[in-house]
């Protein structure tokens, strides 16, 4: 009798065990993710939960990161994966911006974009340049067609500046995911209070048959 009693405590406790060694891992793969990253005038976000599936068709909230006024919203498509135009607020205020992935069943991600990186291809040339006359107004033409044309220093800007932001954003993605936050107190007290449930009935079943 004591024996298969204990046999049985010793199996409650094992089971116990199991569920929370493996709480952290069930609460984080339903946590969400967004990742934004600027290609000109334009913000692309990336949605997906931890386990890497795409958060399909979500509403995603631009805030201005400072006074948090609500600056737009728009939404995932059926690959996780959206895209807007830059706020001329935003670019008036030269604000960061936090982007709010709202995922379901309360699940939600954040990211914020800092003004650099989207104000970076709005940069026009240096003073000098707005000043300055080019060499191509002022140096004579020699011969039909012999003057080479000259890049356009802004465009030039904007298409290193386009390039760098295209080739980084794996890295910065890779970052992110290493970065993903682990489960909160909440998730673990939620989970410890489940399985002292489990062993509360267990209790109370033993003691029924017991009485019986």
């Amino acid at each position: 009798m004591h024996t298969a009693r204990a046999l049985r405590t010793a199996a409650l406790t094992f089971t116990a065990l199991v569920l929370l060694a493996a709480l952290p891992l069930t609460a984080q793969a339903h946590r969400a993710n967004i990742f934004a990253y600027t290609e000109g005038d334009t913000i692309r976000i990336e949605a997906s939960f931890s386990g890497g599936k795409p958060v399909l068709r979500a509403p995603v909230e631009v805030y201005d990161a400072a006074s948090g006024a609500l600056l737009l919203t728009t939404q995932t498509d059926d690959q996780g994966l959206g895209a807007f135009p830059v706020p001329q607020a935003a670019r008036d205020a030269r604000a960061d911006l936090r982007l709010v992935l709202l995922a379901g069943e309360g699940h939600r991600g954040e990211w914020v974009v800092k003004a650099g990186e989207y104000l970076a291809d709005a940069q026009g040339p240096g003073p000098a340049a707005d000043t300055a006359p080019t060499a191509a107004a002022t140096a004579p033409a020699t011969a039909a067609g012999a003057a080479p044309a000259l890049v356009d220093e802004a465009a030039l800007r904007r298409i290193v500046a386009e390039t760098v932001s295209h080739e980084l954003a794996p890295l910065r993605r890779s970052l992110a995911a290493m970065a993903e936050p682990g489960p909160t107190v909440h998730d673990v007290l939620s989970g410890i209070g489940y399985i002292l449930g489990l062993f509360g009935i267990a209790a109370w079943m033993h003691g029924r048959k017991a009485r019986r």
